[in-house]
Order: C-alpha cells, then sequence, then structure tokens
C-alpha cells in the first residue's frame, strides 16, 4: 500500500507542490495503453512526455542504480544490485568513483529547505534519504515522494490515490536485466507536450540525471553544483497523446536496434573491406574485369559510412529495413563514383560527398547521426549533439583525403602554393565546424584534426614533418580548443554545451574525474574488439610510414597519384592524435582505417 501524505504548507494553500515520483521497473510505451493501465493513459493526455535514458554507470541500469543516480543528480552505482552496501558505504564509494556523485544530494537539498522526504518500495530510500541516510517516515508530511514500483500496472493502481495537486512524475527508472533501452517519463501538466533539455537538446528526450533537477525545479528549489542534469522544458506546442506515444515508442525502438547492430554491421563491413584485397591480389592482367570490379566494390566500401546517414532520409522500422537501405545506397553511390572518368576522381567524389553530408547535418542539428551505425543514440548515452566519435573519425578522414586528392592537380601543375592554402583552408573551416559548441561540439577531435591538417599541408608544401612541427599543430588545436571552451563558459548556463560546462567542472575541481574517466573511456573502445583495435593501430602506422618514409616501389606509385601521400600522413596524425586524447579514442583510428582501405584498393596500380 502506498501512502500519499501531504505537507501542511500545502494543504494551507501555501508553500511548494508535493511532488511524487513513481519509478517504474523496465517501463516501456507499449505498457501504457487506454485499456491495460487507464490512469497512466489519462496521464499521458495531459502530461509532458519524453523518453529517458536510464545510463548510469554499467552497460544495463539496475533499479538500485537508478534511484541512486536520482539521489546524487550525477551517474551513481551499487556495488551488488541485489543486496547493495548499506548507504554510508555507496555515498563514499561513489563519491571517489568515477563520477564522483553526490549520492544523498536530492534529499539534502529538501532538508536543508525544512521539507521532508518519503519513501516506499524495496529501493527508493536510495533516492529519498539525505547526505546521512536520513529518510522521514512515510506517514509523516512529506513535500517529496518517491515510489519504487514494480510494473506498469502497480503504477497504474498508485496513481488513483496521488494528491490532486501533487506534481507527478512516472519514470521508467531502470532497465530489464541485460536488456539496455531507453524508458517512458510523463510528467504531469495541462495538455499533451514534448519534453527536451538542454543536456539532449533533443525533442522527446532527456536522462535520468535531468530528473533531479527537475524534481528540485518543480519544489522551488536550485540544484546543487555537483548536479550534471539540466531541469527539463516543453519543446513545441500541444500534440495528440497518441502520436505522441507512437513516436516516442518508435524513437526507443529505432535506439534499441541501432544499438544492437553497430557491432555486428562495423565488425562485418571491416571483414568485407579487408576481403577486397583477395580480388586485387590475384587479378592480374589475366583479369582485368574482375580488378575492375573489385574497384566498384571499394567506391561502394567508401560509401558506406555516408549510406548509413542518407538512410535516415527515409522511414525504417526494422533492423532488416536498416541493412536493406544502407546496403542499395552504398551500392547506389559506389556505381556512380565508379563512372566517373578515374578511380581518383571517383575517391573525391566519395570522401567529398561523404564530408559535405557529415558537415551540413552537424550544423542542421545532427539528425542524420541520431540512431544512425555511425553517430550515436540515447541508450549509449555518451553524446547527444555534435560529432560522435566514429562520426568525427568519418568526417576528418573524409576531408583529409577528399582535399588532398581534389589539390593534386594544382600541384602537379607547378601551383604548389595554391595547392597548400586549398587545404589549408578547407582544412580550416573544417575545423571550425568541429570545434563550434554549436555545430560538432569536439572537444578531442578539435585536438586531434588540427595536426592532421598541418601535417597534410606541410608535406604537399615539400617541408620536412619534425616533433617541433607537429607539436606546433597540436598546440594550435589547443589553442582553438581551449577559446572555444571559453567562449562557451561566458554564454548563459542554459545555453552552454558541454564545452561550457566542462570549464565549470574543471573550476570545481573535478579536472582529475573527468579526465580519468575519458581515459577508461578510451580502453574500452565503443564496439571494437582487442584485435581489431590493435589492427587498427598497426594499420596507422603503416599508413604513417608509407606516407613518410615509402619504399621505393611504393613511392613511385605515390608519385602517381599527386597528393595522395599528403592526405595518407594527415590521416595517420588524426588518428594517432586521435587515439590518445579521445574518449573510445580508438575508435577512431577504427574508422579511419575502414575509409582509408577501400581508397587504397580503388587507387591500386594496375599490373
Amino acid at each position: 500500500m502506498v501512502l500519499w501524505p501531504v505537507p501542511a504548507s500545502a494543504e494551507a494553500g501555501t508553500g511548494p507542490r508535493p511532488v511524487v515520483v513513481l519509478g517504474v521497473r523496465a517501463l516501456s510505451w507499449a505498457d501504457i495503453t487506454p485499456g491495460g493501465t487507464p490512469n497512466l493513459w489519462r496521464l499521458a493526455g495531459r502530461a509532458g512526455l519524453a523518453n529517458v535514458s536510464v545510463r548510469t554507470v554499467r552497460d544495463t541500469t539496475c533499479p538500485a542504480d537508478g534511484w541512486l543516480t536520482l539521489s546524487a543528480g550525477q551517474r551513481a552505482s551499487v556495488d551488488d544490485c541485489a543486496h547493495p552496501s548499506p548507504f554510508a558505504v555507496l555515498r563514499e564509494r561513489n563519491r571517489h568513483g568515477r563520477y564522483r556523485a553526490d549520492v544523498g544530494a536530492l534529499g539534502s537539498a529538501f532538508h536543508a529547505a525544512g521539507l521532508r522526504t518519503a519513501a516506499s518500495g524495496p529501493d527508493a530510500a536510495l533516492g529519498a534519504a539525505d547526505a546521512t541516510g536520513q529518510v522521514d517516515t512515510a506517514s509523516t508530511p512529506a513535500a517529496l515522494t518517491l515510489v519504487d514500483v514494480e510494473n506498469a500496472r502497480e503504477a497504474d493502481a498508485a496513481l488513483r490515490g496521488v494528491p490532486a495537486d501533487a506534481a507527478v512524475f512516472v519514470v521508467g527508472i531502470s532497465d530489464a536485466p541485460g536488456h539496455a533501452a531507453l524508458h517512458p517519463l510523463l510528467t504531469s501538466g495541462d495538455a499533451t507536450r514534448y519534453l527536451t533539455s538542454a543536456s539532449t537538446r533533443r525533442t522527446g528526450l532527456v536522462t535520468l540525471t535531468d530528473l533531479t533537477p527537475s524534481i528540485l525545479a518543480a519544489a522551488g528549489l536550485r540544484p546543487t553544483a555537483a548536479m550534471i542534469g539540466e531541469a527539463w522544458r516543453p519543446a513545441g506546442g500541444r500534440v495528440a497523446p497518441e502520436r505522441a506515444v507512437r513516436r516516442l515508442a518508435g524513437d526507443a525502438e529505432a535506439a534499441r536496434i541501432g544499438e544492437n547492430l553497430r557491432g555486428p554491421f562495423w565488425t562485418a563491413t571491416i571483414a568485407i573491406e579487408l576481403a577486397l584485397l583477395v580480388p586485387l591480389l590475384i587479378a592480374g592482367r589475366r583479369w582485368p574485369r574482375l580488378r575492375a570490379v573489385t574497384r566498384v566494390l571499394a567506391l561502394a566500401a567508401m560509401a558506406v559510412p555516408q549510406a548509413t546517414y542518407l538512410v535516415d532520409l527515409f522511414p525504417w522500422h526494422t533492423a532488416s529495413s536498416l541493412v536493406t537501405g544502407i546496403a542499395v545506397l552504398t551500392a547506389v553511390l559506389g556505381l556512380a563514383a565508379s563512372r566517373l572518368p578515374s578511380p581518383v576522381a571517383g575517391a573525391v567524389a566519395v570522401a567529398g560527398t561523404t564530408a559535405a553530408v557529415s558537415a551540413l547535418d552537424v550544423l542542421t542539428g545532427s539528425r542524420l547521426q541520431w540512431n544512425s551505425l555511425t553517430g550515436y543514440n540515447g541508450i549509449v548515452a555518451g553524446r547527444f549533439y555534435g560529432l560522435s566519435n566514429l562520426a568525427f573519425a568519418v568526417f576528418a578522414t573524409s576531408v583529409l583525403l577528399a582535399v588532398t586528392l581534389a589539390a593534386g592537380p594544382l600541384a602537379e601543375r607547378g601551383r604548389r602554393r595554391a595547392a597548400v592554402l586549398a587545404v589549408a583552408g578547407t582544412g580550416l573551416a573544417a575545423l571550425a565546424i568541429t570545434a563550434w559548441p554549436d555545430a560538432g561540439a569536439k572537444f578531442g577531435g578539435t585536438l586531434a584534426f588540427a595536426p592532421g591538417i598541418a601535417v597534410s599541408a606541410l608535406v604537399i608544401a615539400g617541408r620536412r614533418i619534425s616533433p617541433a612541427k607537429l607539436g606546433l599543430g597540436c598546440a594550435a588545436g589547443v589553442a582553438a580548443v581551449t577559446a572555444l571552451v571559453l567562449a562557451d563558459h561566458a554564454r548563459p548556463a542554459a545555453a552552454q554545451t558541454h564545452l561550457g560546462r566542462f570549464a565549470t567542472r574543471v573550476g570545481d575541481g573535478e579536472a582529475g574525474a573527468i579526465v580519468g574517466r575519458k581515459l577508461d573511456a578510451m580502453l574500452h573502445t565503443v564496439g571494437g574488439s582487442v584485435p581489431l583495435t590493435v589492427a587498427a593501430l598497426a594499420v596507422v602506422a603503416v599508413l604513417a610510414g608509407l606516407a613518410l618514409r615509402p619504399p621505393r616501389p611504393v613511392a613511385a606509385w605515390l608519385a602517381g597519384h599527386g597528393t595522395l601521400r599528403a592526405g595518407l600522413a594527415g590521416v595517420a596524425a588524426t588518428a594517432a592524435v586521435g587515439a590518445v586524447v579521445q574518449d573510445s579514442g580508438f575508435a577512431v583510428p577504427s574508422m579511419a582505417l575502414r575509409l582509408t582501405v577501400p581508397l587504397l584498393v580503388a587507387l591500386a596500380p594496375r599490373p
């Protein structure tokens, strides 16, 4: 039985409204129906609605993790989901953990304001407790009541007794065991509207860490500095409940499909690309047609990342339709590129259009990256806007390869300075897109991209690459990032991206924890296996060697492709630096490899 004690101030009509949070385990949109859960459905008809990303510390979030994260307003976790340690142990463990979570912050904020808290259900006390572990008894008037609910039917029954004037939050607080997903969020209001937050910049998506400041805002309280989320707000006007639920359910399903497919898809793709080397090696003068087919396949393989973006221009609802759409687009792009006058023209076309699609997407809100196999989704919750690690690698590699190959004719005609200016100018424009807070917002990517551009320009200019010159390129990236971080930090808090918030957190003494998390993420690369990571780094080293100190036969071939050597050197530099400075950084050389190998196959010399 759930009790709904109402604070005396609310009964008298003064003070904050009581806040009631129903945390439902593994809640999905399929659970909310007019017939099965009528109270939840009625709430949806007058509520702010969104998907909530519940990712905390582990790949899947158990109920105890969810409630502890709600308590801190920062990602937190228990040591054992089934049998958590005492609260004091959990608080100390998280305080010195990866995210420096201040467990108990929510309850402490209410108690500091003279307001009482209550909890009902197995794990709700983890969310309601203050820093000392204290939760007020459920029978006393409470300004905040947290209820841990087993399923949607129990939540539906609990809603019947909620005070009419309460601010109600119904949230899917956790994942089903072993199945990460997005979950529903419903907040009481006057009409159905989508919600968003500054954390995600996505209509219909918020994070679990946004829930804590939103609860405090509903009670008229302010979040603490340690809370990383942002109170959500309406996104647009009223919308029909049926339409909103259908759209949000579709978004959640698209995220699930993309996340489940990402690892197998890219593993299969790189295997196919490496397999292209076989016909290349056996197709001599006796099989020119096989070599021609191999070139078409190589250009198509180069176009795969672009196809993963463009497929989102069309409706897809299943994994099979997604893969089919990517395959069709890949084939069309590869065939179109193969019909150009030369392999170099085809490679420039594929790399150039990939870079253009990436740039246009990030300048218009990164809609094509969202739920893309080359972008990001709300389940992983590593990033919600700008360039993801994979998308950055695609963009930077495509820019460097396209612009250096396109500058080849200028260099061949003796206009080396014009070629250098073309590479440097295009590179700087791409760097600005990467770095700008309202576009790429890519901190580590800017650090990695700048030396790659510098190396490509120096190679075209005929200058020797030295550690000092490479260091200057890295310093330019640091200067650009520092300027952008400070500029973003100077904006109002609500308008800041994670770049500006990073400066705030560094000022609060959290730099060590942030760097530690990035290093940990780098060593656990997204979707990558150790053998593939080692192979990717080895290939980057080979590319650098080929570009800077090529053997005589390779040097002769590179000389026949103008400025390809400059492109390979720039890609190698960006991939190498990206592996060091990016979280999940080994994904950068892996994706650079996936673009560079088919390009080399397409341009391979005829026997």
